[in-house]
């Protein structure tokens, strides 16, 4: 069948991969440029006659100049003409009580997906033959207080801003699971590696809708910086004797009340589905026809195509 370019149903449709396409190369451009930055920056870094601990500082710096200095302004100036709509609801500020429930169950889904994530890793490491390796143990070898700020200040700051601001925003228009789940997905793609995937996804799924049921994106960051200090071991890393100590009845009492929360707030987890995007005939959006949308375009196929790279190189 011939396409009808002057047919208003082509033309909607055309707008719609446009504009999902546009966010998934704001992705593509996250990833290069970022990889891009710390080959550039690593450079003069080799140059320079460091001893061991000033080189684990000097490889931080890159990093985190490469992911949010160069990085990320790109990412948002690649959104800059996709502006998002208005929030439909007020913001809500959560009380200490519920920050404390929604940590404690986004705390508990980490713990869960992750030992799931190890039970794989461990059956492809068999196959495989020697280990995979894990990008988060290599954070871990910078110095404490470096580890501290890259994974409990500057990953949910910015990361937050990344999928439950700009991109979230952008598709709840779609209906909130939709959004939910779509921006789970690329969070969890945009870690490029098979030991971090699931867990994030299952993480990215309560923290998103934690922002609809907010509005509010610092509460995110709160919870996100508490979940990655806990998930981390950072506690049992610190310097100070009396806080390790204590490491691992912080742990436990937090995934006890997680695991409580989930059985007991199971109201939490629901989404609209339908959205208030329609198409030119005023028909609701099925939800097949959203995900061939925000899958079946240039952007996301280039995307894909990265984060496999991505994954099959750090096997």
């Amino acid at each position: 069948m011939e396409k009808n370019f002057c047919d208003p149903m082509w033309a909607w449709r055309r707008e719609q991969r446009r504009r999902c396409s546009r966010m998934a190369w704001a992705l593509v451009v996250y990833v290069l440029s970022s990889n891009c930055a710390q080959v550039v920056l690593s450079v003069p870094l080799m140059l320079l006659r460091l001893n061991e601990g000033e080189q684990q500082v000097g490889l931080w710096l890159v990093s985190a100049v490469s992911s949010y200095g160069v990085a990320f302004p790109l990412f948002a100036l690649m959104l800059r003409d996709l502006p998002p709509p208005p929030l439909r609801r007020p913001p809500r500020t959560l009380d200490f009580g519920e920050m404390l429930e929604w940590g404690s169950l986004s705390f508990a889904v980490l713990y869960g997906s992750n030992l799931a994530t190890l039970l794989v890793l461990k059956g492809i490491e068999l196959l495989m033959g020697r280990p995979v390796s894990n990008p988060v143990e290599e954070m871990l070898d910078f110095p404490w207080i470096c580890t501290f700020l890259m994974v409990c200040v500057l990953a949910p700051i910015f990361e937050e801003l990344m999928f439950r601001k700009y991109l979230l925003r952008r598709l709840l228009p779609w209906g909130e699971r939709f959004a939910v789940t779509a921006t789970a997905l690329c969070f969890a793609l945009l870690h490029g590696n098979l030991s971090q995937m699931f867990y994030a996804f299952c993480v990215g799924l309560v923290l998103g809708k934690l922002a609809v049921y907010t509005g509010n994106i610092w509460q995110n960051i709160a919870i996100h910086s508490a979940v990655n200090l806990l998930g981390s071991g950072l506690l049992m890393e610190t310097p100070w004797e009396p806080v390790g100590n204590l490491a691992a009845v912080v742990i436990l009492g937090a995934l006890i009340l997680g695991i409580v929360v989930a059985l007991t707030r199971r109201g939490w987890f629901r989404l609209e589905e339908t959205g208030y995007v329609t198409d030119p005939q005023e028909n609701p959006i099925p939800q097949r026809e959203k995900w061939k949308f925000f899958l079946l375009n240039p952007g996301m196929a280039v995307y894909l195509l990265l984060v496999a790279g991505l994954v099959v190189y750090l096997l």
